[in-house]
């Protein structure tokens, strides 16, 4: 491990040493933090809240409309994945040590004895989030993490299965919104000299966008099954075309980070290439905030389908196994 490497990690691990209540944080802090992101920082309640008629137990109003739609989407991988609020596995929105949270019942989402006499409390779902959109957006939360001690949770999708993307009472950065997509025909990484075709994607990217993006541009990115994963993110150690094509993280050309020190750095196979390889699978989400990713691409090629549908019965269900 290099000076470079132990540094980063020095550095987010004194913000969460050193971390402040971010109920310490005054008004004012909060409103210089919003203008600095131009406007873009917003409260957090449980994605479920609306259907309940006690928050943080007191009374509130439930929301009819808001309520119906949740409990009729609330297993959607694609409705969860445009609120801040949701994870795909929804006990990573609740506190588990202190069975502190605010949840439907998953089998049958309109199940009223979940929300009975319950109070909706705010889990491990941040208070405040910034909507990234831009890698100036990122520069100001680490700059506010660093001066205030307040901790920072990083959110995309909500897929990760080990519940990393939630703290409680931290500031969230959720990057859902960067949507940036760009075909290259000839890419090369800063600093290189080899030319790729390649598909240049923001953090906030789907598998299904980048698919769709790809087909539109006669080109095939290799990627992951669920559709609703950030294509930036940790699943780039991809499955269904290995043996053909190899894994996902030596597909990936170039990377654009913010760094807890506050830089926009550009990792490739020529520059800042220890940041480059922990990136893709050296040493987990410790590095700072990825704000788009390239990665190489192939040339289409034409996949044959069989499609069977049938009712399945006891016995023509094991006969087709």
């Amino acid at each position: 491990m290099t000076l470079v490497t132990i540094f980063l990690v020095s550095l987010l691990t004194q913000t969460a040493v050193s971390s402040t209540s971010i109920l310490d944080i005054s008004r004012a802090q909060w409103d210089a933090l919003n203008a600095s992101v131009s406007g873009r920082l917003r409260t957090a309640t449980p994605f479920a809240l609306p259907c309940f008629s006690k928050y943080n137990n007191v009374s509130v109003a439930v929301n009819e409309a808001a309520c119906s739609a949740i409990q009729a989407n609330y297993t959607s991988p694609n409705f969860r994945l445009e609120s801040f609020s949701a994870n795909m596995n929804v006990e990573y929105e609740t506190c588990m040590s202190t069975n502190s949270g605010c949840l439907l019942d998953t089998v049958d989402p309109r199940n009223p004895l979940a929300t009975q006499g319950t109070s909706c409390n705010q889990g491990e779902i941040s208070p405040y989030y910034i909507d990234i959109r831009m890698a100036a957006d990122i520069q100001a939360a680490f700059q506010f993490a660093r001066q205030t001690g307040v901790p920072l949770s990083i959110k995309n999708s909500g897929h990760d299965y080990m519940g990393r993307s939630r703290r409680r009472n931290s500031l969230g950065i959720w990057t859902h919104n960067l949507q940036s997509m760009t075909y290259h025909s000839q890419f090369t990484p800063a600093l290189c000299r080899t030319s790729y075709r390649a598909i240049t994607v923001g953090a906030g990217i789907t598998f299904e966008q980048v698919y769709e993006f790809a087909d539109d541009n006669d080109s095939m990115f290799i990627g992951g099954y669920a559709q609703t994963i950030g294509a930036s993110g940790g699943v780039v150690d991809t499955a269904f075309w290995r043996l053909l094509f190899g894994l996902g993280v030596d597909r990936v050309l170039e990377i654009k980070i913010v760094t807890p020190d506050g830089q926009l750095l550009t990792a490739n196979a020529c520059q800042n290439t220890d940041l480059f390889w922990a990136l893709r699978g050296g040493g987990g989400g410790t590095f700072g905030v990825v704000v788009e990713s390239t990665h190489l691409v192939e040339q289409a090629i034409p996949l044959q389908v069989i499609n069977m549908t049938f009712i399945p019965t006891d016995t023509n269900l094991q006969e087709f196994f």
